[in-house]
């Protein structure tokens, strides 16, 4: 039709209805496609969201069952550091979602408990199993109660473990969590160069920002740091330590193995419970005593105390291994800590480290 009705004018109005049949065309026009697709805009009854209010409360309740059931799964799994069936954690996995709805819960329930207040920080930095750089981050403060709260809030990978990308890292995740650098009273690190450096560490780039954000080098880490450089420099008490490790690599060894397990003893059974709490808790990481592995020396009070209570259950575990260990060099190096902790200079340094050890836990505790 033109421009007929804006400037010639329109005289045909006995055919006007058949020339707008054919203006609009065929049922696959695009003039009758976008008709339709109006009509199904209007039809409500159409749409996602009421086909969704149409199921019945049956249906409902079962998939609200569904998912807390698995909601509660995820947070057992997570509350005890367990590996989700499959250790699928591609993007379109569902495992993700509802981990990251847990993490987010839970950050907002310490951001809420925080209500706006000053609040201190604990950062270290790690490595994770791919060799990615990671920074762990804890938030320190007072609750409403007036009692000192500490809450693991999360680890955030960094590109490298420099001051400064651990800076921004550090003031992005906060920013994330409505949480201003202004509002921080105090830091805590180890006693790294990138933490604790006076010109260029971490603690002296928020210092900068602000000046109220004292750091604090723990005392319990430095008496940690004294313990370490002692070890180092005595042979004696590092050969110690290294006997210690190679025991309970060879028992650990036989009874993974199996064939420790074919002993019925209680003897082998005690070992074995000694070892697998061992290898959790840090002596034992199947590494050997290194320096990572020598600052956690609560753990090695326990293990040396509890080395002295089942003795003879070890003893008797090695003496098996000895002889029936079907890895030859395994029977010899058996063979050899079965002599090795018979001996006086074993013995001496065993019960004299347990004594050293329970007064700098002790210590440890305190500080």
């Amino acid at each position: 039709m033109g421009d007929a009705f804006t400037k010639k004018g329109y005289k045909g109005w006995n055919k006007a209805k058949e020339r707008l049949k054919t203006h609009i065309g065929e049922v696959n026009s695009i003039h009758n496609k976008c008709f339709n697709m109006m009509i199904d805009l209007i039809n409500q009854s159409q749409s996602i969201h009421t086909s969704f209010d149409k199921r019945n409360e049956k249906d409902k309740n079962e998939s609200r069952h569904r998912l807390g059931a698995s909601i509660d799964v995820a947070r057992f799994l997570l509350r005890l550091g367990l590996p989700f069936r499959g250790h699928d954690e591609s993007i379109s996995s569902t495992n993700r979602d509802i981990v990251d709805a847990c993490a987010k819960e839970t950050i907002k329930a310490i951001i809420e408990d925080m209500d706006g207040d000053y609040f201190g920080i604990l950062v270290d930095e790690s490595k994770d199993i791919s060799h990615k750089e990671q920074m762990a981050l804890v938030l320190r403060y007072v609750d409403k109660k007036g009692e000192v709260i500490e809450r693991f809030v999360g680890i955030v990978h960094v590109n490298d473990t420099s001051a400064r990308s651990m800076k921004e890292t550090l003031y992005s995740f906060l920013s994330d969590h409505s949480l201003s650098p202004s509002q921080i009273r105090g830091q805590g690190y180890d006693g790294a160069s990138n933490m604790q450096g006076e010109l260029n560490g971490l603690k002296s780039l928020i210092l900068r920002d602000t000046p109220s954000a004292y750091s604090t080098h723990c005392f319990a880490h430095q008496l940690r740091l004294t313990l370490v450089a002692f070890v180092k420099k005595n042979s004696d008490v590092d050969d110690f330590f290294c006997i210690v490790t190679n025991v309970l690599n060879i028992v650990g060894a036989s009874y993974k193995r199996g064939f420790a397990r074919t002993t019925s003893s209680c003897k082998v059974r005690r070992v074995a419970h000694f070892t697998v709490k061992c290898t959790q808790t840090g002596l034992n990481q199947n590494v050997g005593f290194n320096d990572r592995v020598i600052l956690r020396w609560g753990s090695h009070y326990k293990t040396l105390q509890n080395f002295i209570d089942i003795f003879p259950s070890i003893l008797y575990v090695l003496e098996f291994a000895a002889c029936e260990c079907p890895n030859y060099i395994d029977r010899l190096t058996a063979e050899s800590l079965v002599d090795k902790i018979k001996g006086f200079d074993f013995v001496f340094m065993l019960h004299l480290m347990l004594e050293v050890l329970k007064k700098t836990n002790y210590l440890n505790y305190s500080l």
